[in-house]
This record gives structure tokens, sequence and C-alpha cells, in this order.
């Protein structure tokens, strides 16, 4: 009886190590995906803060429009940010930032500047404040559901109203 005993108190312990290792692993598969979606995030943010300064350095300085010299990195940024699983809600927030890019660009002679550049700063802030709700998602008792086996899912809607969006 004592050796049944001790070999269900093994299959037992041995199933729970199994699970306990299972779960381990799993967040820190989902650590590993947050912090690469927050590096694109600010690798992203970064280039396109750069360039949009330059503009804006440009501009009060008198300058033509300065050629898009950040034109490979900014496409590098774009591309290693959108093929990195996110919530859709970061998403939106950066192509906000891109197309907000792209009329600053667009309006650098013309009188749509000053309306570019204040659509510029709410995007940039926007898409920060999207961001910070994700690093902060990896605090406990926050879910991660949109990460799931490295694919976005929809299933992360606070993200739109704590990041201060506006549909």
């Amino acid at each position: 009886m004592e050796a049944v005993t001790a070999l269900v108190g093994a299959l037992i312990g041995g199933v729970l190590v199994l699970v306990g290792d299972a779960f381990r692993r799993r967040a820190e598969g989902r650590q590993r995906a947050v912090d690469r979606l927050i590096n694109a995030s600010a690798d992203l943010a970064m280039v396109v803060n750069r360039a949009c300064g330059e503009m804006n350095d440009a501009k009060f300085s008198g300058l033509a429009r300065p050629p898009d010299a950040l034109r490979a990195d900014r496409h590098e940024a774009v591309t290693r940010f959108f093929m990195t699983p996110a919530p859709p809600e970061l998403y939106e927030a950066a192509r906000r930032l891109s197309h907000a890019y792209h009329a600053l660009y667009d309006h650098y002679d013309d009188e749509g500047w000053v309306e570019a550049w204040e659509n510029y700063k709410t995007a940039i802030r926007r898409f920060e404040a999207a961001v910070r709700v994700v690093a902060g998602a990896v605090v406990p008792g926050v879910s991660l559901r949109w990460i799931r086996r490295g694919t976005a899912v929809n299933g992360s809607s606070h993200l739109s109203s704590q990041a201060g969006e506006q549909r």
C-alpha cells in the first residue's frame, strides 16, 4: 500500500511540476513578446520624431523642405513595428502617427502646416500613451489576452480609453 501511495504522490508531484513549468514558459513568452513590441514601438516613435523634428527645424530656419533622409530607417521601423504582434488599438495609433507624418511632409510649404503640426503632436502623444498601456500590461493581474502564440487577437479594448483615443 505504501508503494502505491508513493507512486501516486510521485505522479501528482510530476504533473504539478509540468503544469508549473508550462505556466512559467507561457509567462516568459508573453514577456518577450511585450519586450519586442515595446522596442519596435520605441524605434518607430524615435524615427518619426527625428524626421518631424528635422522638418520643424528646417521650417523655422527658413530652409527648403529637407529630403526624406530617414526614409530607409523609417520604412524599417514601420515594417518592424507592424510585423510585431500588438493590440489593434496600438496599430491604429501607429497608423495615425504615420498619416500625421505624411501630412506634415505634404503641408511643409502651405498654410496647412500649423494644423498638420498639431495633428502630429496629438498623434505622437496618443501613440506614446498606447505604448505605455501595453508596457503597463506586464503588471501581474492585468490580462495579456492580445498575445496568443505570436499572433495579435482582438481582446484589449481598455487600450483606447486609457490612451485617450477618440473615435
